[in-house]
């Protein structure tokens, strides 16, 4: 992870959501925003970062939905939205309300292009090794208007860590 603190993500890259429709990423951050790049077969550090978000996401002090949102977009390519829909169902299964999470932890998946310009402006780095990647686990806190103002590195979160990020991006 190369930390791009203060910097903007591009409003015009596109991903496809769980409807299949490509979608503008800048139009859906309409509030904090945690956003985490995975690859949803991945065999490694992905389940459990995912299963420390879903942990994480019922104990923050704060409202899924009205306080803020979780965007799950995966970096590699050949993966569809079949794929991340599977994914998306396997970790509400682990949460103890999921309901939120049914409409505010998105997943997408995108084309090359768009994944390269959203890792780049993220800072998010990764190599691929046959079929598979090697990556950092961190979720990455987006203001409003799309300001990286913090990352977290890591599979395990504290809800005051998330918490106080929330809120520094709301402000």
């Amino acid at each position: 992870i190369e930390e791009h603190l203060d910097e903007f993500i591009p409003a015009d890259i596109m991903v496809i959501d769980e409807a299949n429709q490509t979608t503008n990423l800048g139009v859906l951050i309409d509030k904090p925003t945690i956003i985490n790049l995975v690859y949803y077969r991945c065999p490694g550090i992905c389940s459990p970062l995912m299963e420390g978000l879903a942990d994480v996401i019922g104990k923050v002090d704060l409202d899924l939905g009205e306080d803020y949102q979780v965007l799950t977009i995966s970096f590699d390519p050949r993966e569809s939205i079949e794929l991340a829909h599977r994914k998306k169902n396997n970790y509400l299964n682990l949460m103890t309300n999921p309901e939120p999470a049914r409409e505010y932890w998105k997943f997408f998946v995108s084309d090359s292009a768009n994944i390269a310009r959203l890792t780049s402006a993220v800072g998010f780095k990764y190599k691929r090794t046959g079929n598979d990647y090697l990556h950092a686990a961190t979720i990455i806190i987006v203001s409003p208007d799309r300001k990286i103002t913090r990352y977290l590195n890591g599979t395990f979160f504290l809800p005051f860590e998330v918490t106080l990020a929330i809120t520094e991006a709301s402000k």
